[in-house]
């Protein structure tokens, strides 16, 4: 199987609370078929606003909860092959929330060998 990197965004401020304990539900629900099948890796929820560095001037800011799509959460998934990878990735419950899921192929960068 190949890995795949699942990045999932939504927008915070377009969910209400009902609607995020339905997406922690489709969440458990998805990830437990996905375990079972053997595709799922793991996940990283990255849920909270970051510090975000920017530009040659290196500014460093709190990031807003602005309007607008935020990553909320890496996942780690194991596929036969790019489309079954899609359809992997729209079981993801923050689509039926306009959220969105960009599909990513990891690269593997051999670690520097010691030549003492």
């Amino acid at each position: 199987m190949k890995e795949y990197i699942f990045i999932v965004s939504v927008n915070p401020k377009q969910v209400t609370h009902e609607d995020i304990l339905d997406i922690r539900a489709g969440w458990e629900k998805v990830t437990e078929e996905w375990k079972a099948n053997n595709h799922y890796l793991y996940g990283n929820p990255v849920p909270q606003p970051g510090i975000v560095i920017s530009g040659s001037d290196q500014s460093v800011t709190q990031e807003e909860l602005v309007d607008a799509l935020r990553v909320v959460s890496f996942i780690n998934m194991e596929a036969e092959s790019d489309e079954q990878a899609v359809e992997l990735a729209k079981m993801v419950p923050v689509l039926k929330y306009g959220g969105k899921v960009e599909i990513r192929k990891p690269q593997r960068v051999a670690a520097p060998v010691s030549t003492n």
